[in-house]
C-alpha cells in the first residue's frame, strides 16, 4: 500500500488537533523517506484522516513524483522529488504520514495553501499567524464558546522553525517563509495576545507599529511568587497585560488586580490593553501614544498607506468576540 503524506494547510489541521488525539503525536516515529507515496483515495482513508482531525478538503498531499499525479476535486497534490531534512515527517500510521510542525510552516507558504482570491499582504499576514499558533499555547477553535482552546505546551518553537528553514534552502516557499518567520514569537496564550503583539511590534509592511520586539508571556519573580507579564521589554522594566472586552466577573477582577499589584510592586510599569483598545483606530492611537511615552520611542507617522495594511492585519489578526468575558 502507498504512503499518504498530508501537506500544508491538511498537516497544519492535524496538528492543531494534537492535543485532542487519544496518543502522543509527537511522540511517535519521524522519519525523511517517502517511498511510493501517492494520490490517496478519501473513502479508504477517510476513517484514518477523521481519527487525527484532518475533515478539511481539498485535502493537500505531498508526492515524491508526479508519475502518479492527478487531478481531483477534492485532493491537491504538490510534487516534491528533493529530499526533506532529516525526522521531519511524523509516521503516524502505517501508510499515513504528516509533516513536522516546523516542515509544515514552510509548506503552508506554498501559494496554493492560500485562501484563493487573498492578496499578498493578506498571505504574509495569515502565515504569521498560523507561525503564532504554532509556536503558542493556544489552538483556533470554531466548537469552543471562546474561539480557541488553550494547550499546554507549544508545537514547536521559531527557532526551531528557523534552524529547519536552513536545511530547506530550494524548496518552494523558502523566501516567503524566512520573511514571515522573523515577525512569529513564541508562547502566545491566546490569540488576543497574538493581535496585540502583532498590532504593536510587528512590521510597519504588514501593519505593525514596529515597537521594539518583546517577549511574550515574560516570567517575574515577585514576592507572590512567580508571575507572568502578558508582552514585555525586560530591559526597560515595562509591560503590557491583555484583558480582553470590558468586562470582568467580579471574583476574576480582583484576582487580576492582585496578581498586577505583585507586577507593578517588582518594580515594573505596567499598562491593561483591553480589546477595544486593539480593535477601535482612535483608542489604538491613544494606546500607542502611552505606549511610547514609556518606551521612550517617538510614534513615526502614518500616511494612508500604512492605514490600509493596519486595517487588513487588524481584520484578520483580531479574533471575533464570542461572549463577554472572551479572552481573559
Amino acid at each position: 500500500m502507498m504512503d499518504t503524506c498530508l501537506f500544508g494547510i491538511s498537516a497544519f489541521e492535524a496538528l492543531c488537533a494534537s492535543d485532542t488525539l487519544p496518543f502522543d503525536l509527537y511522540g511517535l516515529p519521524r522519519t525523511a523517506k517517502r517511498s511510493a507515496t501517492g494520490v490517496p483515495r478519501l473513502g479508504e482513508i477517510d476513517a484514518q484522516l477523521k481519527a487525527l482531525g484532518v475533515v478539511g478538503r481539498p485535502l493537500h498531499v505531498l508526492l515524491d513524483n508526479d508519475a502518479c499525479s492527478r487531478r481531483s476535486s477534492d485532493v491537491v497534490c504538490h510534487v516534491l522529488t528533493k529530499q526533506l531534512p532529516p525526522r521531519s515527517l511524523i509516521r503516524c500510521d502505517s501508510n499515513l504520514l504528516v509533516p513536522t510542525p516546523e516542515l509544515c510552516f514552510l509548506q503552508l507558504a506554498d501559494s496554493r495553501c492560500a485562501n484563493v482570491g487573498s492578496s499578498c499582504l493578506s498571505r504574509e499576514i495569515e502565515l504569521v499567524l498560523k507561525g503564532f499558533e504554532l509556536a503558542g499555547e493556544y489552538r483556533m477553535d470554531a466548537m469552543d464558546p471562546d474561539g480557541f482552546r488553550t494547550i499546554e505546551r507549544p508545537a514547536t518553537t521559531a527557532e526551531r522553525m528557523r534552524q529547519t528553514l536552513a536545511l530547506c534552502t530550494r524548496l518552494r516557499g523558502i523566501a516567503l517563509a524566512r520573511k514571515v518567520l522573523s515577525s512569529v514569537q513564541d508562547n502566545a496564550r491566546s490569540p488576543g495576545e497574538a493581535a496585540m503583539a502583532l498590532l504593536l511590534t510587528g512590521p510597519r509592511r504588514l501593519g505593525g507599529m514596529g515597537f521594539p520586539r518583546g517577549v511574550l508571556n515574560w516570567p517575574i519573580q515577585t514576592s507572590s511568587g512567580l508571575r507572568k507579564v502578558d508582552l514585555g521589554w525586560p530591559w526597560l522594566r515595562a509591560g503590557l497585560e491583555y484583558k480582553g472586552r470590558k468586562y470582568h466577573p467580579e471574583g476574576r477582577a480582583s484576582v487580576d488586580d492582585r496578581r498586577e499589584n505583585s507586577i507593578t510592586g517588582s518594580g515594573i510599569t505596567l499598562l491593561n490593553v483591553w480589546y477595544e483598545d486593539l480593535a477601535s483606530p482612535w483608542l489604538f492611537d491613544q494606546l500607542v501614544h502611552d505606549i511610547s511615552r514609556v518606551l521612550g520611542l517617538r510614534v513615526r507617522i502614518r500616511d494612508e498607506q500604512f492605514s490600509y495594511r493596519q486595517r487588513v492585519l487588524r481584520s484578520l489578526a483580531l479574533p471575533p468576540l464570542r461572549r463577554y468575558d472572551d479572552m481573559l
